[in-house]
């Protein structure tokens, strides 16, 4: 789609979009400010278009061909000029629909969110995402229906530069498989970004198992984290401790229960909403005016994060015991907490106290489904966890499970049949122990003395076997390898990792 510049006669801007449907509430383009633009001569329609140097190949197909030849080039366009980002902020545009006129719209703006991967390379920024009076063409229509409509209306006012249709990635509802439209909404945010280096230095100091998941997910998770949303806009939450005027240009961040009582005069037990709600503030601002709070609840993940202060009711109690026991020494969860737990625990206690909320970390994966996908209540596609365990026993689930690549912060298929060779395993070494207790006699006094150095010796050789494999987790490596001798395919089913070594059971 074309953009005419104002006051440059015969030069457009060309954004792609894949929703069409946005584009009669456009307000900017968004370019990034660093990423290299370039100003082009089509010579077929005779248009001067400025684009992201990236995009040649997706306004001109045949340079994605095999018999492409850089000279080819001068047939479909010539190089004007090159042009940073950074010196396309502030431009003017003409809108393709002007349903929305204000001075302030119309305009490019920057951010570092438009990226040079795939897609276009301006973003097309949009607000309402449905039809009302305000856009008569397609008032009371679902977006989705519009499409076809509204690019009609396009190609009648001569704005589009090509079209055509691609598969690509879409946000759904997990439970019910319905497309989802984004929504712009006023939210309140965690500046990140402003400790973002603080925070990446507070993970180094931290000891993570296995290691790759510190220095590779993790890290590069950190290193990129923007501005954390850290409202919502619900009714069950935890209230957003914030009390304004209605153009927010007085405010007042409640800290503590007692505070909230001192300033409205009432005494508050209950911190839902259907109570704090109720509560007005006077304004010191204007008198006689009351201060509201405001719609907004925290992000659960929010609370998550401070887990380590809100169990203790710090600062207000408990705090020489909290002080005491913080950083944790030892926390564990899956892999995708590095997007969750993970990662608020470690925004928020640098935010609060410069350092890491934990000292070490056990990462474990994620199970998934025999065909690889996520297990699904909805979908079904695992078995009933009872019915294994009453098939096959629960040992043998839990030797299946320890012995596989998930302790290793890796994503197993589940097998059924990994089961059951672990339960085969297990097997072989109860009818052992089963003889040895039925032929052993009561112990002498010299005979205890005997098994205690016995006892010593077989803990010593699992402490060190434990040692040995800590950094993989591989903390069933005596079981495995007495598991591979007995059964070959135990590998094969289980995904264990750990050498077939000789085995003797005296």
């Amino acid at each position: 789609v074309s953009f005419p510049i104002i006051g440059e006669e015969g030069v457009l801007f060309v954004a792609w979009t894949t929703t069409p449907w946005t584009l009669p509430s456009n307000l900017a383009l968004c370019v990034n400010p660093e990423m290299q633009y370039i100003q082009i001569l089509d010579k077929k329609s005779g248009n001067v278009y400025i684009l992201a140097e990236s995009r040649l190949s997706q306004l001109y197909p045949a340079m994605n061909k095999k018999k492409w030849k850089p000279k080819m080039a001068e047939e479909l366009y010539k190089v004007q000029k090159k042009v940073s980002g950074k010196d396309l902020i502030g431009k003017r545009y003409q809108p393709l629909f002007d349903f929305f006129k204000s001075d302030s719209f119309y305009q490019v703006v920057g951010d570092s969110y438009v990226t040079d991967d795939a897609g276009r390379k301006y973003s097309l920024s949009s607000r309402f995402h449905m039809f009302t009076e305000e856009v008569p063409p397609v008032k009371g229509k679902n977006v989705k229906e519009a499409d076809k409509e509204l690019i009609a209306l396009i190609k009648e006012k001569g704005r589009m530069v090509d079209s055509g249709s691609l598969f690509h990635s879409y946000p759904f509802c997990w439970r019910s498989d319905t497309p989802l439209i984004y929504k712009i909404v006023p939210s309140w945010f965690v500046k990140v970004e402003q400790i973002r280096d603080q925070i990446v230095e507070n993970n180094k100091q931290t000891y993570w198992v296995p290691s790759h998941v510190k220095e590779v997910r993790f890290h590069n998770w950190l290193s990129d984290a923007r501005d954390w949303v850290d409202s919502r806009n619900r009714f069950w939450g935890t209230p957003l401790p914030i009390w304004a005027n209605e153009d927010l240009s007085e405010m007042v961040c409640i800290g503590s229960i007692d505070q909230l009582e001192e300033l409205s005069g009432v005494r508050v037990e209950d911190l839902h909403r259907k109570t704090v709600d109720k509560v007005e503030i006077p304004s010191k601002k204007q008198p006689g005016a009351m201060l509201r709070r405001i719609d907004e609840v925290f992000d659960c993940w929010f609370e998550s994060g401070s887990m380590p202060y809100a169990q203790k009711h710090y600062p207000f109690e408990n705090k020489e015991k909290f002080e005491g026991g913080f950083p944790a020494d030892f926390i564990a969860e899956g892999l995708d907490q590095t997007r969750g737990w993970f990662y608020t625990l470690m925004v928020l206690s640098t935010a609060l106290f410069g350092k890491s909320a934990m000292k070490n970390v056990i990462v474990n994966g994620l199970v998934l489904a025999k065909d690889g996908k996520k297990m699904s209540k909805r979908l079904k596609n695992y078995p009933d966890p009872s019915l294994v365990i009453d098939k096959y026993g629960a040992d043998a689930l839990r030797m299946y499970l320890i012995n596989s690549p998930v302790v290793r912060a890796e994503e197993p298929k589940f097998k059924e049949a990994g089961v059951f060779v672990s339960k085969r395993a297990r097997l072989d070494i109860h009818p052992m122990i089963t003889i040895l207790a039925l032929r052993v006699q009561e112990p002498t006094k010299s005979d205890w003395k005997k098994c205690v150095r016995m006892m010593q010796y077989l803990f010593c050789t699992l402490l060190y076997h434990l040692t040995l494999s800590a950094e993989s987790l591989r903390v069933m490596k005596w079981m495995i390898d007495a598991s591979f001798a007995m059964h070959p395919d135990f590998k094969s089913h289980t995904g264990a990792l750990c050498p077939l070594e000789e085995v003797q059971l005296k």
